[in-house]
Protein backbone atom coordinates (compact mmCIF):
# COMPACT_ATOMS: atom_id res chain seq x y z
CA UNK A 1 0.00 0.00 0.00
CA UNK A 2 1.30 3.44 -0.93
CA UNK A 3 0.12 6.96 -0.08
CA UNK A 4 -0.07 9.41 -2.95
CA UNK A 5 0.50 13.03 -1.98
CA UNK A 6 1.11 14.75 -5.32
CA UNK A 7 -1.24 15.47 -8.22
CA UNK A 8 1.71 14.70 -10.49
CA UNK A 9 2.03 11.10 -9.32
CA UNK A 10 2.28 8.75 -12.30
CA UNK A 11 -0.70 6.64 -11.14
CA UNK A 12 -2.99 9.67 -11.05
CA UNK A 13 -1.79 10.78 -14.47
CA UNK A 14 -2.43 7.29 -15.82
CA UNK A 15 -6.00 7.29 -14.54
CA UNK A 16 -6.70 10.73 -16.02
CA UNK A 17 -5.28 9.61 -19.35
CA UNK A 18 -7.47 6.50 -19.40
CA UNK A 19 -10.65 8.49 -18.73
CA UNK A 20 -11.06 9.02 -22.47
CA UNK A 21 -9.19 5.91 -23.58
CA UNK A 22 -10.00 4.12 -26.81
CA UNK A 23 -8.90 0.53 -27.27
CA UNK A 24 -5.62 0.19 -29.13
CA UNK A 25 -3.61 -2.75 -30.38
CA UNK A 26 -1.13 -2.52 -27.53
CA UNK A 27 -3.38 -1.65 -24.58
CA UNK A 28 -6.75 -2.81 -23.32
CA UNK A 29 -6.46 -0.89 -20.04
CA UNK A 30 -9.48 0.99 -18.73
CA UNK A 31 -10.65 2.67 -15.55
CA UNK A 32 -13.32 1.01 -13.42
CA UNK A 33 -14.93 3.43 -11.00
CA UNK A 34 -17.13 2.47 -8.09
CA UNK A 35 -17.29 -0.43 -5.66
CA UNK A 36 -20.06 -2.34 -7.45
CA UNK A 37 -18.48 -2.06 -10.91
CA UNK A 38 -15.07 -3.04 -9.58
CA UNK A 39 -16.58 -6.14 -7.96
CA UNK A 40 -18.25 -6.98 -11.30
CA UNK A 41 -14.85 -6.77 -12.99
CA UNK A 42 -13.24 -8.97 -10.35
CA UNK A 43 -16.00 -11.59 -10.67
CA UNK A 44 -15.56 -11.52 -14.46
CA UNK A 45 -11.85 -12.26 -13.90
CA UNK A 46 -10.70 -8.95 -15.35
CA UNK A 47 -7.04 -8.35 -14.50
CA UNK A 48 -6.87 -5.55 -11.93
CA UNK A 49 -3.60 -3.61 -12.12
CA UNK A 50 -4.20 -0.67 -9.78
CA UNK A 51 -6.68 0.12 -7.02
CA UNK A 52 -6.93 3.75 -5.85
CA UNK A 53 -9.03 4.54 -2.80
CA UNK A 54 -9.86 7.78 -1.04
CA UNK A 55 -7.96 8.10 2.22
CA UNK A 56 -9.97 6.58 5.06
CA UNK A 57 -11.46 3.79 2.91
CA UNK A 58 -8.36 1.66 2.46
CA UNK A 59 -9.33 -0.99 5.04
CA UNK A 60 -11.95 -2.49 2.69
CA UNK A 61 -9.35 -3.06 -0.03
CA UNK A 62 -6.37 -4.47 1.83
CA UNK A 63 -6.49 -7.72 -0.16
CA UNK A 64 -5.10 -5.60 -3.00
CA UNK A 65 -2.30 -4.20 -0.83
CA UNK A 66 0.38 -4.84 -3.48
CA UNK A 67 -1.40 -2.57 -5.98
CA UNK A 68 -3.28 -0.31 -3.53
CA UNK A 69 -2.81 3.47 -3.58
CA UNK A 70 -4.37 5.75 -0.97
CA UNK A 71 -5.30 9.23 -2.23
CA UNK A 72 -6.29 12.28 -0.14
CA UNK A 73 -9.86 13.49 -0.83
CA UNK A 74 -8.73 16.70 -2.56
CA UNK A 75 -6.69 14.69 -5.08
CA UNK A 76 -9.18 11.84 -5.45
CA UNK A 77 -11.88 14.27 -6.60
CA UNK A 78 -9.60 15.37 -9.45
CA UNK A 79 -9.33 11.87 -10.96
CA UNK A 80 -12.96 10.87 -10.50
CA UNK A 81 -15.28 10.96 -13.53
CA UNK A 82 -18.32 11.36 -11.26
CA UNK A 83 -19.92 14.46 -9.75
CA UNK A 84 -19.97 12.58 -6.45
CA UNK A 85 -16.71 10.57 -6.28
CA UNK A 86 -17.20 6.91 -5.45
CA UNK A 87 -14.19 6.42 -3.13
CA UNK A 88 -12.53 3.71 -5.30
CA UNK A 89 -11.14 3.58 -8.84
CA UNK A 90 -9.46 0.58 -10.40
CA UNK A 91 -7.33 0.19 -13.49
CA UNK A 92 -8.09 -3.07 -15.23
CA UNK A 93 -7.18 -4.81 -18.46
CA UNK A 94 -10.07 -6.20 -20.45
CA UNK A 95 -9.01 -9.20 -22.54
CA UNK A 96 -9.35 -9.01 -26.31
CA UNK A 97 -12.14 -11.23 -27.66
CA UNK A 98 -11.31 -14.14 -29.90
CA UNK A 99 -10.70 -13.28 -33.57
CA UNK A 100 -13.93 -12.18 -35.22
CA UNK A 101 -13.62 -14.69 -38.05
CA UNK A 102 -13.39 -17.50 -35.51
CA UNK A 103 -16.34 -16.25 -33.48
CA UNK A 104 -18.66 -15.94 -36.48
CA UNK A 105 -18.44 -19.68 -37.09
CA UNK A 106 -19.85 -20.38 -33.64
CA UNK A 107 -22.60 -17.84 -32.91
CA UNK A 108 -26.17 -16.99 -33.94
CA UNK A 109 -27.23 -13.50 -32.82
CA UNK A 110 -25.26 -10.30 -33.32
CA UNK A 111 -25.93 -6.61 -32.80
CA UNK A 112 -24.05 -4.26 -35.13
CA UNK A 113 -23.91 -0.55 -34.28
CA UNK A 114 -23.30 2.17 -36.85
CA UNK A 115 -21.84 5.34 -35.27
CA UNK A 116 -23.73 5.08 -31.98
CA UNK A 117 -21.96 7.83 -30.09
CA UNK A 118 -23.91 8.43 -26.88
CA UNK A 119 -22.09 6.54 -24.09
CA UNK A 120 -25.22 6.12 -21.98
CA UNK A 121 -27.08 4.55 -24.90
CA UNK A 122 -24.15 2.30 -25.74
CA UNK A 123 -23.78 1.09 -22.17
CA UNK A 124 -27.51 0.43 -21.85
CA UNK A 125 -27.68 -1.58 -25.03
CA UNK A 126 -24.59 -3.58 -24.04
CA UNK A 127 -26.46 -4.61 -20.90
CA UNK A 128 -29.63 -5.30 -22.92
CA UNK A 129 -27.67 -7.40 -25.40
CA UNK A 130 -26.35 -9.64 -22.64
CA UNK A 131 -29.84 -9.94 -21.12
CA UNK A 132 -31.33 -11.13 -24.41
CA UNK A 133 -28.56 -13.61 -25.24
CA UNK A 134 -26.71 -11.70 -27.95
CA UNK A 135 -23.45 -13.51 -28.73
CA UNK A 136 -21.40 -10.41 -29.59
CA UNK A 137 -21.63 -6.70 -30.19
CA UNK A 138 -19.91 -5.15 -33.21
CA UNK A 139 -19.25 -1.39 -33.21
CA UNK A 140 -18.49 0.09 -36.63
CA UNK A 141 -16.03 2.92 -37.08
CA UNK A 142 -17.30 6.16 -35.56
CA UNK A 143 -19.04 4.54 -32.59
CA UNK A 144 -18.29 5.48 -29.00
CA UNK A 145 -15.68 3.27 -27.33
CA UNK A 146 -16.69 0.69 -24.76
CA UNK A 147 -13.66 1.94 -22.79
CA UNK A 148 -15.53 5.16 -22.03
CA UNK A 149 -16.22 5.25 -18.25
CA UNK A 150 -19.85 6.29 -18.87
CA UNK A 151 -20.34 3.24 -21.10
CA UNK A 152 -18.93 0.94 -18.45
CA UNK A 153 -21.19 2.37 -15.75
CA UNK A 154 -24.33 2.12 -17.89
CA UNK A 155 -23.42 -1.45 -18.91
CA UNK A 156 -23.28 -2.41 -15.20
CA UNK A 157 -20.75 -5.21 -15.72
CA UNK A 158 -22.06 -6.57 -19.03
CA UNK A 159 -19.13 -5.03 -20.94
CA UNK A 160 -16.84 -7.40 -19.03
CA UNK A 161 -18.76 -10.49 -20.16
CA UNK A 162 -20.06 -10.01 -23.70
CA UNK A 163 -17.57 -9.98 -26.62
CA UNK A 164 -17.33 -6.49 -28.14
CA UNK A 165 -15.51 -5.66 -31.38
CA UNK A 166 -14.67 -2.03 -32.05
CA UNK A 167 -13.79 0.22 -35.01
CA UNK A 168 -14.88 -2.39 -37.57
CA UNK A 169 -15.13 -1.37 -41.24
CA UNK A 170 -18.72 -1.52 -42.51
CA UNK A 171 -18.02 -3.12 -45.89
CA UNK A 172 -15.68 -5.67 -44.36
CA UNK A 173 -18.24 -6.77 -41.77
CA UNK A 174 -20.87 -7.49 -44.43
CA UNK A 175 -18.43 -9.73 -46.29
CA UNK A 176 -17.63 -11.62 -43.09
CA UNK A 177 -21.26 -11.98 -42.03
CA UNK A 178 -22.53 -13.19 -45.37
CA UNK A 179 -19.67 -15.65 -45.81
CA UNK A 180 -20.62 -17.11 -42.41
CA UNK A 181 -24.31 -17.50 -43.27
CA UNK A 182 -25.77 -14.49 -41.43
CA UNK A 183 -28.87 -12.68 -42.59
CA UNK A 184 -28.47 -8.94 -42.00
CA UNK A 185 -31.47 -6.87 -40.91
CA UNK A 186 -31.41 -3.07 -40.93
CA UNK A 187 -33.58 -1.42 -38.30
CA UNK A 188 -35.25 1.64 -39.81
CA UNK A 189 -38.33 3.84 -40.04
CA UNK A 190 -39.88 1.89 -42.89
CA UNK A 191 -39.75 -1.80 -43.63
CA UNK A 192 -41.28 -5.09 -42.62
CA UNK A 193 -43.04 -4.98 -39.24
CA UNK A 194 -40.74 -6.82 -36.88
CA UNK A 195 -43.59 -8.88 -35.38
CA UNK A 196 -44.28 -10.44 -38.80
CA UNK A 197 -40.72 -11.59 -39.50
CA UNK A 198 -39.40 -15.11 -39.09
CA UNK A 199 -35.77 -14.73 -38.08
CA UNK A 200 -33.12 -17.05 -39.54
CA UNK A 201 -31.00 -18.94 -37.04
CA UNK A 202 -27.95 -16.75 -37.80
CA UNK A 203 -29.15 -13.15 -37.59
CA UNK A 204 -27.35 -9.81 -37.37
CA UNK A 205 -29.34 -6.69 -36.42
CA UNK A 206 -27.99 -3.31 -37.58
CA UNK A 207 -28.82 -0.16 -35.59
CA UNK A 208 -27.82 3.36 -36.59
CA UNK A 209 -26.66 6.51 -34.92
CA UNK A 210 -29.09 8.60 -32.90
CA UNK A 211 -30.98 10.92 -35.21
CA UNK A 212 -29.43 9.95 -38.55
CA UNK A 213 -30.02 6.21 -38.50
CA UNK A 214 -28.01 3.74 -40.54
CA UNK A 215 -25.62 4.79 -43.30
CA UNK A 216 -26.68 4.32 -46.91
CA UNK A 217 -24.05 1.58 -47.22
CA UNK A 218 -25.55 -0.41 -44.35
CA UNK A 219 -29.08 0.06 -45.64
CA UNK A 220 -28.13 -1.09 -49.13
CA UNK A 221 -26.15 -4.14 -48.01
CA UNK A 222 -28.65 -5.52 -45.48
CA UNK A 223 -31.04 -8.09 -46.96
CA UNK A 224 -34.12 -6.56 -45.31
CA UNK A 225 -35.21 -3.49 -43.36
CA UNK A 226 -37.36 -3.98 -40.28
CA UNK A 227 -39.45 -1.45 -38.41
CA UNK A 228 -41.02 -1.30 -34.96
CA UNK A 229 -44.69 -0.37 -35.20
CA UNK A 230 -45.62 2.67 -33.10
CA UNK A 231 -47.80 5.76 -32.98
CA UNK A 232 -47.39 7.84 -36.16
CA UNK A 233 -46.71 11.09 -34.30
CA UNK A 234 -43.56 9.62 -32.72
CA UNK A 235 -40.70 10.04 -35.17
CA UNK A 236 -38.26 7.51 -33.71
CA UNK A 237 -37.20 5.61 -30.61
CA UNK A 238 -34.02 5.92 -28.61
CA UNK A 239 -31.54 3.41 -30.05
CA UNK A 240 -31.23 1.52 -26.74
CA UNK A 241 -35.01 1.16 -26.63
CA UNK A 242 -35.07 -0.10 -30.22
CA UNK A 243 -32.43 -2.70 -29.39
CA UNK A 244 -34.42 -3.90 -26.37
CA UNK A 245 -37.66 -4.30 -28.33
CA UNK A 246 -35.94 -6.02 -31.24
CA UNK A 247 -34.01 -8.50 -29.11
CA UNK A 248 -37.03 -9.29 -26.96
CA UNK A 249 -39.03 -10.00 -30.10
CA UNK A 250 -36.39 -12.46 -31.27
CA UNK A 251 -35.69 -14.16 -27.97
CA UNK A 252 -39.31 -14.68 -26.90
CA UNK A 253 -39.95 -16.80 -30.01
CA UNK A 254 -36.69 -18.73 -30.03
CA UNK A 255 -36.31 -21.14 -27.10
CA UNK A 256 -33.20 -22.64 -28.68
CA UNK A 257 -31.38 -19.33 -28.08
CA UNK A 258 -31.06 -20.32 -24.43
CA UNK A 259 -28.72 -23.06 -25.59
CA UNK A 260 -26.50 -20.85 -27.78
CA UNK A 261 -22.79 -20.47 -26.91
Amino acid sequence: MKLIQSKDHQVLKRIKRLSGHRRTQDSNDLIIEGKKLLFEAIHAKIEIKVVCVEEGCEEDWMRFSDILYVVPPNLFSKISTLDSPSKVIGVGSIPSPKPLDELLHEVYTLVVLDRVQDPGNLGTLVRTSEAFIVDALICLKGSCSVMNPKVLRAAAGSAFRIPIYETIDEKAIFEKLKSNGFTCFAMGKSGLPIQNVVFPKKTAFFFGTEGEGLSETCLSLCQNTLTISMKASVESLNVATSVAITLHERSRREDWLLLSP
